[in-house]
């Protein structure tokens, strides 16, 4: 008599899911969630189910595409900024000797993101 259900979903000893299908192990050590998403597959390609590499609606290339609402980043790892006064600020002699510039060296983690109005935003982790 041939099997009803050949795709089976156990609970390992050690841990771990295995599934097979006609005694025949797909996946070992698994977790759950992931054996019973490889049962469904190998049960649904049982009944006639085609596997698509590329499912519709998706492209082979995708053009990334962000949310005008959503800041993009723009560079990974910032490691100096350089910057000069206002006209109208408030200086002392040794800002007169630096020539009104300025220089910050991030130590780590600084990174430069892109807002949705045009504007950065430096976010530092230090």
């Amino acid at each position: 008599m041939k099997n009803k259900n050949p795709v089976t979903v156990r609970r390992l000893p050690g841990g771990g899911y295995r599934v097979t299908v006609n005694r025949k192990v797909t996946a070992y050590r698994t977790t759950r969630k992931k054996a019973q998403a490889q049962a469904a597959l190998l049960r649904g390609v049982r009944h006639g189910m085609k596997i698509r590499k590329n499912p519709k609606g998706q492209r082979k290339n995708p053009v990334t595409v962000h949310s005008p609402k959503m800041p993009v980043m723009i560079y990974g790892r910032l490691l100096r900024i350089e910057a000069q006064k206002g006209p109208r600020h408030i200086c002392d002699a040794k800002c007169k000797a630096a020539g009104h510039k300025y220089y910050h060296d991030f130590s780590r983690h600084a990174k430069v993101y892109g807002m949705p109005d045009g504007s950065l935003k430096i976010v530092d982790k230090t």
